[in-house]
C-alpha cells in the first residue's frame, strides 16, 4: 500500500490501530472505574476516593502491561520480516 510516496505494510498498519484500541480501552476502563469508586465509603477505614486511586493504579498497571504486549508484538513482528528477507 502506497500512501504518500511511502510504503506502509498493512500489518502493520493492524497492529497500530490494535495499539490504539487497547490504549483507548484502558482509558475508558480506568475513567469509569475512577468515576464508580471515587464516592464510595468502605468499612475498613480508607475513604472512597483512597479506594478509587488503588484500582486506578491497577488499570493503569494494565495499560502498561498491555503497551508491553503490543511492542513484544511489533518487535516479533520485525524479527520475522528480518529473517524472511
Amino acid at each position: 500500500m502506497f500512501l504518500w510516496g511511502l510504503y506502509i505494510d498493512p500489518l502493520y498498519l493492524v497492529l497500530f490501530f490494535a495499539t490504539l484500541i487497547i490504549s483507548g480501552a484502558a482509558q475508558l476502563y480506568i475513567r469509569s472505574t475512577f468515576s464508580d469508586w471515587s464516592g464510595v465509603s468502605s468499612s475498613g477505614g480508607l475513604a472512597g476516593e483512597q479506594i478509587g486511586e488503588r484500582l486506578v493504579l491497577t488499570a493503569a498497571a494494565m495499560t502498561y502491561v498491555a503497551a508491553a504486549v503490543t511492542s513484544i508484538l511489533t518487535l516479533l513482528y520485525y524479527i520475522s520480516r528480518a529473517r524472511r528477507g
